[in-house]
């Protein structure tokens, strides 16, 4: 059941945005989750929907709880089967490529529940839509993120194709808290050796979720190295990305995103080669200078973070560009 099918069945409270877990039927007739209303209802005294004045008399909604913890329980149900199909390792011979196609059905499955049936280009276009971070929880507890990273760890290059990274990045939109989790499941290794793929998308897809994972931590202004800078370092994964940016396939938007990448790990640190700080730079600067691009806060992010070390400072300045403030 996708988003919009539980907004039909009304599973979702229309307080919290989330699936409930305790619905209760409050005066104005509509469900609701329990503390999300109470919360509600002690400072405003009207219905969020009909605005009509409320007192705090509830009623258990136990036919809803139980529709819901039957597709609760169903989802479950579907997700170990999916993480499972995900998790077998690979045959050999005629039924390899009925294996992967089985698991690219497995892959799109995911991305039904977190974004409808939509193609990989309408994918990367919503990628700064609200996302439901309860789905996106429920399939990283289902062990998807684990077995995705072990594909991308041990697989050959030519056998992942574009619904692997895919459904990974779908689980890189969401709250700084998930990014965090995905964090620590050490995905950078594999996310990178992606980068090096025959398939410019399936290069795209890693180098999204490298960028959102590292955008969880370390962008404010205050003085202090990004925390995953060493990591990065330690695999090689500056030069990996920009590798990247410099491949000659790779599409605007893709090389945008690895600008900002490496702007962002180099924060407060000098870009110690020579021709990675001068491309980076003027990238940015060049997206900063047109009118007609898009990204243009984030170019003036990585701007601003490069220019809290002095030596990239001279370099952005040295053709009397101003280094930009942030917007509030």
């Amino acid at each position: 059941m996708n988003r919009e099918e539980q907004y039909n069945e009304g599973f979702i409270c229309p307080i919290t945005q989330e699936i409930m877990t305790d619905p209760v039927i409050a005066e104005d007739g509509n469900s609701y989750e329990r503390q999300a209303i109470v919360d509600w209802l002690k400072i405003k005294k009207i219905s969020p929907i009909t605005r009509e004045p409320m007192n705090g008399r509830l009623l258990p909604d136990l036919e809803l709880k139980k529709k819901i913890d039957i597709e609760r329980n169903k989802q479950e149900k579907e997700q170990r089967q999916e993480t499972e199909i995900l998790k077998q390792p690979l045959m050999l011979g005629q039924l390899q490529g009925i294996q992967i196609q089985q698991q690219e059905i497995e892959c799109q499955k995911i991305i039904n529940r977190l974004y409808g049936e939509k193609d990989n280009q309408e994918i990367k276009n919503r990628l700064q839509d609200k996302q439901d971070n309860y789905e996106i929880m429920n399939a990283i507890n289902a062990g998807v993120a684990d077995a995705l990273i072990q594909i991308f760890s041990n697989r050959p290059l030519n056998l992942i194709t574009q619904k692997f990274p895919a459904t990974f990045l779908l689980m890189t939109v969401a709250c700084n808290e998930i990014k965090h989790i995905l964090f620590n499941k050490q995905p950078y290794s594999s996310l990178l050796r992606l980068l090096d793929h025959e398939d410019i998308k399936v290069a795209d897809f890693a180098l999204l979720s490298i960028y959102h994972i590292i955008i969880s931590t370390g962008m404010t202004e205050e003085p202090a190295l990004h925390p995953h800078y060493r990591i990065m370092v330690e695999l090689d994964g500056i030069d990996k990305i920009f590798r990247m940016f410099n491949r000659n396939d790779i599409g605007k938007n893709s090389k945008d995103y690895a600008a900002f990448c490496i702007s962002t790990l180099f924060k407060m640190q000098k870009i110690p080669n020579a021709i990675m700080s001068e491309q980076i730079i003027d990238h940015l600067k060049s997206i900063i200078n047109d009118p007609m691009v898009n990204n243009k806060s984030l170019a003036k992010i990585g701007i601003v973070l490069l220019a809290m070390n002095y030596s990239n400072k001279v370099e952005i300045e040295k053709d009397g560009f101003v280094v930009p403030e942030l917007d509030d």
